[in-house]
C-alpha cells in the first residue's frame, strides 16, 4: 500500500492516491474475490510524474584573460528525467554539458554582459 498513499476504496471502486506521493513507477495489483475460485487479478503500473525544475548559478563574472571554465553543476530534477537545451548559440563559446550538468565556457568571450 506504499505507506498508505495508494489504497483501494471499496465504496467508490477506485484507487485513492494521497497527495505528495513521490514521483516514480508503482506496480499495483488489484485482486477480486467472491468465494468462488479462482480469484481475479489485474496488474498495472501507476506512474507519478513531476514537472521539471532547474536550480543553479544565475550569474557568473569573468575577468579578462580568464581560462576556459564552467559554472557550478545545476540541479535538474523531474520525472521522467528532463532534458536540457540551450536556447541561444554563443558561437560555441558557451555550451550546455549534459554529462556534468554545467555550462562550459570557452576562452575568448568579448567583454560585456552576455544574456
Amino acid at each position: 500500500d506504499y505507506d498508505g498513499k495508494i489504497l483501494w476504496n471499496d465504496e467508490t471502486k477506485q484507487l485513492d492516491i494521497a497527495e505528495g506521493l513521490a514521483p516514480g513507477k508503482y506496480p499495483v495489483v488489484l485482486t477480486a474475490s467472491n468465494g468462488v475460485e479462482p480469484d481475479a487479478a489485474l496488474s498495472f503500473v501507476l506512474t507519478v510524474n513531476a514537472a521539471p525544475t532547474i536550480n543553479g548559478d544565475e550569474a557568473l563574472t569573468l575577468t579578462g584573460g580568464y581560462d576556459a571554465t564552467a559554472t557550478s553543476a545545476y540541479a535538474v530534477l523531474g520525472y521522467p528525467a528532463p532534458s536540457v537545451r540551450q536556447d541561444k548559440d554563443y558561437d560555441g563559446k558557451i555550451l550546455w554539458n549534459d554529462e556534468t550538468k554545467q555550462l562550459d565556457i570557452a576562452e575568448g568571450l568579448h567583454p560585456g554582459s552576455i544574456l
